[in-house]
């Protein structure tokens, strides 16, 4: 069936232009106001003088007479007009204002120069420095969605090697998107627009799971979502290209342009069906010109009761075809489930790719097979998971070399013994396994293990041991093997929460003795992570590790970390500077599909900005959903990183992830900067919930939790790290 759809497949290319206008208006009115004035009866003198009466009979109709006269006689005067002045009517339209919601109105505008001198392993001396700057504004209508636009700039001030030490000229890099969010078709169906310097996107069945990642491409184009309670429909075009640049990265285009066009259906309460196809025309290979077709169909099951049970079938399928006639097919498939029985949690998957098997312009896993399967039992006292997984890669190449089985295992534990004492660790086990098994047999082990104590007058203490043998941690050097214990001392207390605006002091005392190399060296490690602000205008971050020696047991040597401060100068305006030393750089894909290269780094850099931003409109509009009873706005910042010990902290040596893209209650996204930092500005007080775009996750790297609470705090400003794990789901 998909070979059919790919065969009558053609999108035409075509471009999404979205102009919104909206207009206000005011009303005014008058206020007729009552004036009674009731007139005095008049008293009557009598003289006492001789009088004659004569009392004469009167008829029904003269009796009805007579009492109409006395009521028209006796009735108020008629209303008035009242004119209303200037001021009175300014005060009465202020006042029915203040009752009726208006437009939030949001600006941001940051410049940011930065200054960059790197070495590497692989590189020589390199010296930059940038200038960019950012701008957002934000306007919410109540009939025509959420309209934003975004745009940023960078320019290279200076550009020197260690060969030439000269100054390159570089192009600006420039980037700007406008959208347009919640613009409601129907009282249940809304559409999602984009135009500009975008990213393709994938309908909701085909999302990464645990094992599928069909990643997504930047490009230079138009894209709509339309989505209704049941359905989701996504189609969109555009020329492909990068990002590149600091401090704000623009748009690079290429000569290819990519069109797709998805949709999910929900059938009924357990089933949905997805497909997706997208068309790549001058697909680059080898300095030759393709046209690059690639379809996928999704069948997803899945019940809510005590069993959660659920199941997801992919089938992928992509042609590519060369100008001078020639064609290859290329099939994936891939099968994952998982059923929960009492407190035990068992998934499974099993998939296998033919060679070169494209989705869009990403290649995915191809010529390889594996299966796996993951247990996890979670309570509040004990709780564990184990996942055993096989793979095998190049099955038809016919070099032994690069034919390769890998066997893995990885598990975690953490058993609390009472409120003040808990115990547990994680381990990995891999290894490589090549034709020439003689020659070439790779295993390589990492073991973690900690005990922890809290204390009301001491805080919070955690022992613990680190095992490496043969392991990769960094790309651009040899294999770990040693072994190191620690200890972290947090004084606070209130680091437990991962999300927190208190402050936060975190010391490290650690001892390593490292074998990598021939000789043996044995030396101190200490490091120091702190939160502080000295007034409710000025505040001081801090994470920094040290390492006595060029030591291979951690991904970064001598000093490294990073130090930020951030004051607020006045209402709107802040000033900021960070100093950033030795962290480990990590290359992601863009796509998400492969996993992470994370190099050691011996570099430093410092950045200052200078930040602008206000509103208009009410209140409540600020981004994020308003908590009933609430008022005012903070903000949350944090990191999304590598979570290698599984203990949902951040340690100074576990590194960043770039260009990973963070929800802030589904509605709202910002991508994690070079160093895995992000932020949220303008956030209403009160609950919120965090979540990540998957497809831009390298594998085999997830979440444990698909969505993180945190709470915001009036005028605060919240920290939430967030955890990357290996194997979780």
């Amino acid at each position: 069936m998909i070979a059919c759809l790919i065969n009558s497949f053609n999108v035409a290319s075509w471009l999404n232009s979205l102009m919104l206008n909206c207009l206000l208006g005011v009303f005014l009115f008058a206020v007729w106001q009552p004036a009674l004035a009731i007139e005095k009866a008049q008293q009557l003198e009598i003289q006492n003088s001789n009088v004659s009466v004569q009392i004469e009979s009167v008829d029904q109709v003269q009796a009805q007479q007579e009492k109409l006269k006395i009521l028209i006689e006796n009735s108020p005067p008629a209303y008035q007009d009242k004119v209303m002045s200037a001021p009175e009517l300014l005060e009465l339209t202020n006042a029915e204002a203040e009752e009726i919601p208006e437009g939030f109105q949001s600006y941001f505008l940051e410049t940011r120069a930065n200054y960059i001198d790197s070495k590497t392993n692989k590189t020589d001396l390199y010296k930059t420095g940038d200038l960019g700057l950012r701008l957002e504004y934000l306007y919410e209508t109540a009939s025509l969605g959420d309209v934003k636009i975004q745009a940023q700039t960078s320019q290279q001030a200076n550009n020197k090697h260690q060969e030439s030490l000269s100054f390159e000229e570089d192009e600006p890099d420039t980037s700007i998107t406008l959208i347009n969010n919640n613009l409601y078709l129907t009282p249940s169906i809304a559409a999602d627009s984009a135009l500009g310097d975008i990213s393709s996107e994938l309908t909701d069945a085909l999302r990464r799971s645990s094992r599928v990642a069909l990643g997504v491409d930047n490009l230079q184009g138009a894209r709509t979502r339309i989505r209704g309670e049941k359905f989701d429909l996504r189609l969109g075009s555009g020329d492909l290209g990068k990002l590149q640049g600091s401090p704000y990265a623009g748009y690079r285009q290429t000569d290819e342009r990519l069109d797709w066009l998805g949709a999910s259906q929900q059938l009924n309460k357990h089933l949905v069906v997805g497909f997706q196809a997208n068309q790549l025309d001058s697909f680059r290979t080898n300095q030759n010109h393709s046209k690059l077709t690639s379809a996928a169909l999704a069948l997803n099951y899945k019940t809510e009761d005590k069993n959660d049970k659920k199941l997801r079938f992919t089938l992928l399928k992509s042609q590519k075809s060369t100008a001078a006639g020639h064609s290859t097919t290329s099939q994936g498939a891939y099968l994952e489930g998982g059923f929960r029985v009492g407190r035990y949690l068992h998934e499974f998957g099993a998939y296998r790719t033919d060679p070169e098997l494209y989705f869009g312009k990403n290649l995915l896993s191809s010529d390889e097979q594996g299966a796996s399967w993951r247990f996890t039992r979670d309570s509040s006292q004990f709780s564990f998971s184990a996942g055993l997984s096989l793979e095998e890669h190049q099955l038809q190449e016919k070099n032994p070399d690069k034919q390769a089985k890998t066997l893995g295992f990885d598990g975690s534990l953490r058993y609390r013994l009472d409120r003040s004492h808990s115990y547990g660790g994680s381990l990995r086990l891999q290894q490589i396994r090549y034709a020439d098994m003689a020659a070439n047999d790779q295993r390589s082990v990492y073991a973690y293990a900690y005990y922890e104590l809290i204390n009301a007058d001491w805080g919070r203490s955690r022992f613990s041991t680190t095992v490496h043998r043969n392991e990769k941690i960094v790309s651009n050097d040899i294999a770990a093997t040693g072994d190191e214990v620690q200890w972290e001392q947090d004084w606070l207390a209130n680091s437990k929460q991962i999300l927190s605006s208190q402050p936060e002091l975190i010391t490290t005392l650690g001892l390593a003795h490292d074998r990598s190399a021939d000789e043996t060296r044995t030396y101190p490690t200490a490091g120091i992570t702190g939160r502080y602000w000295l007034n409710s205008d000025w505040r001081l971050n801090s994470s920094l590790r040290y390492s006595a020696s060029s030591g291979k047991l951690s991904s970064s040597q001598g000093l490294s970390g990073s130090v930020s401060s951030e004051y607020r100068l006045s209402a709107g305006l802040t000033f900021g500077a960070a100093l950033n030393l030795n962290q480990a750089k990590v290359e992601v894909e863009r796509n998400g599909m492969h996993e992470a290269q994370t190099s050691r780094s011996h570099d430093k850099s410092a950045q200052v900005y200078l930040r602008w931003e206000g509103s208009r409109g009410r209140e409540h509009s600020v981004i994020g959903k308003r908590t009933t009873g609430l008022a005012g706005i903070g903000g949350i910042i944090g990191s999304v990183f590598f979570d290698s010990n599984q203990d949902g902290q951040r340690q100074g040596d576990e590194a960043g992830v770039p260009e990973v893209e963070v929800y802030l209650d589904g509605g709202y996204s910002v991508r994690t900067d070079q160093h895995g930092y992000y932020e949220f500005t303008r956030v209403a007080t009160g609950a919120h919930a965090l979540t990540l775009n998957l497809d831009t996750v390298p594998l085999p790297w997830s979440v444990k939790e698909e969505s993180v609470s945190v709470e915001v705090s009036l005028r605060g400003q919240t920290s939430a790290n967030l955890a990357l794990t290996k194997g979780a789901d």
